[in-house]
């Protein structure tokens, strides 16, 4: 072999291990290219899982939180409720200021406040067998989530109605004077002071016109069927009020007026519900 094919020889071997060369560390360079981008990927699907959230309706509803009396007068108090403006100054009672200044003194002290009423029209709710008047008027969403829990209620076989619920501040004014009297207290005799007992009495179950949560329209009186014993003795009780009042809060209800809270109002009324929604018991 000559020199010359020698030199040949020896410089197409370098080419070769060149080429060799190049391509081990290209596909190295290749292979951990891949590697890097399955790891990015992975880190972005991570990312992604912990900062999408997941479907609504595909995720099993929260459960319902247990509220003890004073945390079920709270809520009520925490709700803004649409549709509905506050009563700024309370209505007129009897028409004289001192016995009205000394009624609405009690009441407060009571723990009765001021309500609010709708500010447009409320749904009707049509329910057989009644004939109440304005009474069967209720705020778009507390109509809709009565008529679901009605219609749980009569799957259960329970014959929960609705006996009240809009009030005006005329009718409710109307109540309360009719009962102040049943009691015995005039005009005169409230003004002076000299009835203050029997105001405090009727204010045990009856609010005064503005103080009432019927007038916000998100309020029910409720009733079983025709059953003429207390509702707190009724198969309608034993169901809403079962288990920390599971199925009325289902449905986005709770009690008014809970047996054991302090400074609410009236005595306690097992037969009153106020709506909040139900994502707020959750």
């Amino acid at each position: 072999m000559t020199t010359m094919n020698k030199a040949k020889q020896k410089f197409n071997l370098k080419i070769l291990l060149i080429i060799i060369v190049a391509l081990l560390i290209g596909g190295a360079f290749f292979g951990y290219s891949q590697w890097q981008a399955n790891q990015n990927s992975k880190q972005q699907k991570q990312i992604t899982a912990s900062t999408v959230p997941a479907d609504p309706a595909s995720q099993p509803p929260a459960p319902i939180k247990q509220f003890s009396s004073e945390e079920f007068k709270k809520l009520y108090r925490s709700v803004n409720y649409p549709n509905t403006k506050e009563f700024t100054t309370p209505p007129i009672i009897t028409g004289s200021e001192p016995a009205d200044l000394n009624i609405h003194q009690l009441a407060k002290a009571r723990g009765f406040k001021l309500t609010s009423q709708p500010v447009s029209s409320i749904i009707r709710s049509v329910e057989p067998g009644t004939t109440i008047n304005e009474d069967d008027l209720l705020q778009p969403l507390a109509h809709g989530s009565w008529i679901k829990l009605k219609a749980a209620a009569a799957q259960a076989g329970v014959p929960l109605k609705m006996l009240s619920g809009y009030r005006s501040p005329q009718t409710q004014k109307d109540l309360f004077i009719k009962r102040l009297s049943a009691n015995g207290a005039s005009t005169e005799s409230i003004a002076s002071g000299q009835a203050d007992q029997l105001v405090v009495k009727t204010l045990y179950m009856t609010a005064p016109p503005g103080y009432s949560r019927h007038h916000t329209g998100y309020t029910i009186d409720f009733a079983c069927g025709s059953n003429e014993t207390k509702f707190e003795n009724s198969p309608c009780f034993d169901w809403l009020g079962a288990d920390n009042y599971a199925q009325a809060k289902a449905y986005g209800w709770i009690p008014s007026y809970p047996d054991g809270a302090t400074v609410q109002g009236p005595e306690p009324e097992s037969w009153e519900y106020v709506w909040v929604g139900d994502k707020l018991v959750r």
